[in-house]
């Protein structure tokens, strides 16, 4: 490859990445806030508290039951709620290790049938802290 090429090719690659750097950062500046629970911190914005409290007792009674089915034990990892997009997501995160739950509902109920988003998210999403727990124990 020559250097016109290799240039074209890093100028194409930011471009796509640009979008991704633009949604992760905040439209301004809020008050957060954080629940902090023996496994967990929610953290969220001050007009979230009451789905925040909500979650940190779910993700809770969760704990117990998600990682003794697959034999792991993570360490506490920071949960951020957020409530400005429009997207129904969620991710879990390995560097830096946290997870990132949007609260607005997927409005598609074909899929997700009369569960309500903010209890099945973290079910989901706690699968994956403990595969990824699994990947920093012993050899398997």
């Amino acid at each position: 490859m020559n250097k016109i090429s290799i240039c074209r090719l890093t100028i194409v690659f930011f471009v796509a990445m640009m979008p991704v750097q633009l949604q992760a950062q905040e439209l301004s500046p809020t008050q957060w806030h954080c629940i902090s629970t023996p496994h967990f911190d929610v953290i969220f914005i001050g007009n979230l508290s009451r789905e925040a409290q909500r979650m940190a007792n779910t993700l809770e009674h969760l704990y117990g039951p998600v990682f003794q089915s697959m034999r792991a034990q993570p360490r506490k990892i920071s949960i951020i709620l957020r409530n400005q997009g429009v997207t129904p997501n969620a991710a879990i995160y390995t560097a830096p290790r946290h997870g990132e739950f949007h609260t607005f509902p997927m409005q598609d109920y074909n899929i997700i049938g009369a569960g309500e988003w903010l209890q099945l998210t973290p079910l989901h999403e706690l699968r994956h802290v403990a595969q990824y727990a699994q990947l920093h124990q012993r050899f398997n």
